[in-house]
């Protein structure tokens, strides 16, 4: 026993003072979750909506404000500084243009509520626009209405932590509660959705190539996830839906409490399997063959 304890002692002490022992395997959080992956159901409801082409587009064609810094992106800066998170820009047209070098570029008109048009130039020629295209805080009114019809008036569990209030303030949540989408409305910047749940909202994403992963799998659940996990104790799962965890729970039920980590460590030592989770926090934790012996929060 004092040879075991010595042995978790040092490992502690390497990864306390370094990045990583050199000869711990390192492994990724896709890795660490890849055996409790997101319902198909969950991945498939929201997977067929997706924005038009741009080739596509028509004029008339609605798009959403979501905010930000919108006169440094459309010209002229003294009508787009007028606009307002939540204004609604129609398409007009989709013209080539050249920067004074001769760089092709492409320029994409919109009207605006009060009729006149601001312009936002992309430096991509118009035959190089592929299937999609990101214009800075413009979200298609097209993609909010199939989510709205999809999600509206449903019973979900949340699987995240993070709640906002209906003005964009972070408000304590808690995980694997269930709430009725009441609404779905247009998001700010990088979060495009924001799912309403009463005087609640969680953002959502759900272009899969947008590097903000907030998607619908990530963060609800159709069904009841406590019906998966009868083996938990009512009261590690009471920490777990507060994501809380303690001494002696499971790498399973930390992973619930937390999510899975950035990385993860492991050493054997003469009488253990080591871990140690970090994550991009700062939190770590420390499991002896699979139980939580030690953590940071």
């Amino acid at each position: 026993m004092r040879i075991c304890l010595f042995a978790v002692a040092v490992f502690i002490a390497l990864t306390g003072c370094q990045t990583g022992v050199e000869s711990t395997p390192r492994i990724t959080d896709k890795q660490v979750s890849r055996h409790v992956g997101a319902a198909s159901a969950e991945t498939a409801l929201l997977s067929t909506i997706q924005g038009e082409k741009p080739s596509e587009w028509r004029p008339g064609k609605v798009f959403t404000l979501t905010g930000g810094k919108v006169s440094v992106a459309y010209t002229p800066s003294s009508v787009s500084s007028e606009l307002q998170p939540g204004d609604t820009l129609r398409f007009e047209s989709m013209t080539p243009s050249k920067t004074i070098t001769g760089a092709q570029m492409t320029d994409f008109h919109f009207l605006t509520p009060a009729g006149q048009t601001v312009t936002y130039r992309m430096e991509t020629s118009v035959d190089r626009l592929g299937d999609s295209v990101t214009l800075p805080f413009l979200v298609e009114a097209s993609v909010i209405d199939s989510v709205r019809t999809l999600l509206k008036g449903r019973r979900v569990w949340t699987t995240t932590l993070q709640r906002y209030d209906l003005n964009g303030e972070a408000i304590s949540g808690r995980k694997f509660q269930p709430v009725e989408i009441t609404d779905v409305r247009a998001g700010r910047g990088e979060y495009p959705v924001e799912v309403l749940m009463g005087n609640e909202m969680i953002y959502l994403t759900v272009d899969p190539s947008s590097r903000v992963n907030r998607r619908f799998a990530n963060l609800f659940s159709l069904t009841d996830p406590r019906r998966n996990y009868k083996q938990i104790t009512d009261r590690t799962w009471e920490r777990i839906c507060r994501g809380e965890v303690a001494d002696g729970m499971t790498m399973e039920e930390c992973r619930l409490a937390l999510g899975s980590p950035r990385e993860v460590e492991r050493d054997a030592t003469y009488g253990a399997l080591i871990e140690r989770w970090t994550y991009e926090n700062g939190i770590y934790l420390l499991f002896s063959d699979g139980i939580l012996t030690r953590f940071r929060r």
